[in-house]
């Protein structure tokens, strides 16, 4: 017996939201992107600063968020400011893989275009670069920054809009998982890379159990 498709819908940044939004954060940042980052790097990325409800709830708010829920749970966020560029993005763990960061950022696209900007931008972590490329983001720069003794890297990525996504790429090797796209120097720093043989496991376990899940249904913002 299958499970009854579930409700995807993008709709405004609210205040009741900031802890569920913060708590996404976290998870995101400490669970997924713990497959490519020592544990002082994600200090340095998710430290008593970045927990902060009432600091949170003011930069969410001051950056226009948006967030994306199944059956009225918060499953992730984004954002777009008046000049394009793309602050935050992240997904629940549980949620990655079924197409909620894809809607996240058709939403900052249509944003974008509503407000006649051109191009969006954004500082992506090494885990959310892979997902920009393939939609369309092409690396200018390579950023670092030193924080709480952690050397942080992010990439400075554009794109045009009205330009294609990159083409689907075939075979084996590493799956984008949506991390934040954040400030300079908000990204973790990259570590040595894992053995092919290593990621292709990782990938096709995280790959077999997406398809395990049941799908989403897009519903329209309301």
């Amino acid at each position: 017996m299958h499970d009854a498709p579930r409700r995807l819908r993008i709709r405004p940044y609210a205040q009741p939201d900031a802890a569920p939004t913060l708590a996404v954060f976290i998870a995101a940042v400490t669970r997924t992107a713990a497959a490519d980052y020592d544990p002082a790097q994600i200090r340095a990325w998710v430290g008593p600063a970045q927990r902060d409800p009432a600091g949170w709830h003011l930069g969410m708010s001051s950056r226009g968020s948006f967030v994306a829920t199944v059956d009225d749970e918060i499953v992730g966020f984004s954002d777009v400011a008046a000049d394009g560029r793309i602050d935050m993005m992240f997904v629940a763990p549980e949620h990655q893989r079924r197409g909620v960061a894809g809607r996240l950022l058709a939403e900052a696209e249509r944003r974008a275009r509503t407000s006649g900007v051109a191009e969006l931008y954004t500082d992506a972590s090494i885990t959310a670069r892979p997902f920009f490329e393939r939609r369309g983001f092409r690396v200018e720069r390579e950023q670092r920054q030193v924080r709480s003794g952690a050397e942080l890297v992010n990439f400075r990525m554009r794109k045009r809009l009205g330009e294609p996504d990159a083409p689907e790429q075939t075979g084996t090797g590493r799956t984008g998982r949506t991390g934040r796209t954040g400030r300079t120097g908000d990204s973790p720093p990259a570590r040595h890379a894992r053995p092919a043989a290593a990621t292709t496991a990782r990938t096709a376990t995280a790959a077999a159990a997406a398809d395990r899940l049941p799908p989403l249904r897009p519903e329209r913002e309301s």
